[in-house]
């Protein structure tokens, strides 16, 4: 194909939306050329590495997605698999998003959380937004304990530095207001 006399393409892709105008395929192909000289270092060298599993992901398992038999209280159907993938379990590892708590202190030491020192000179309204932020709080840490214990190749995968490295990026993309564009 001799893309040299041919007009590049305005592809209908998410990031159109932030770089305007036509872009050559050369700077598409260049940016693949650089994925794949990186893409060796993504995952664990290990081929047989837990973290290495292929590993079903549903993108939007909520309890929306998930239908009860009302007779054995048994899962009956899970919906919405358009956007499922099998990645390796290093790349699909994250934390549930009922029980996420973006407080960076928890995601570094396992703290019980507790009650701010001055809680009982806080309003009715603060005491409220307190008991609140302690309840989320106190459920994800019995969560990340549990998981530790029940589920050891996610948290081994939730303890890699990649991961951290990877949640950060996307913390930050949702504060500054990107995170529809790009998830």
């Amino acid at each position: 194909m001799d893309t040299a006399n041919e007009k590049p393409e305005e592809l209908d892709l998410w990031h159109n939306g932030l770089f305007r105008g036509q872009k050559p395929l050369e700077d598409y192909i260049g940016l693949l050329d650089k994925y794949l000289v990186l893409a060796p270092y993504l995952l664990p060298k290990d081929a047989n590495s837990p973290l290495n599993w292929p590993t079903l992901r549903h993108q939007d398992l909520n309890p929306n997605n998930i239908f009860i038999s009302p007779d054995s209280s048994a899962i009956s159907c899970i919906i919405d698999w358009q956007h499922t993938a099998i990645e390796p379990h290093l790349l699909v590892a994250q934390y549930s998003q009922a029980f996420e708590d973006l407080d960076i202190e928890q995601f570094l030491e396992l703290k019980e959380p507790k009650i701010p020192a001055d809680y009982e000179t806080l309003s009715a309204e603060e005491q409220l937004e307190a008991d609140e932020l302690y309840g989320r709080r106190l459920i994800f840490y019995y969560y990340r304990i549990f998981n530790g214990r029940l589920n050891k190749v996610h948290t081994q995968a939730l303890r890699d530095p990649s991961f951290a490295s990877s949640s950060t990026w996307w913390i930050g993309l949702v504060d500054n207001g990107v995170e529809t564009s790009c998830r």
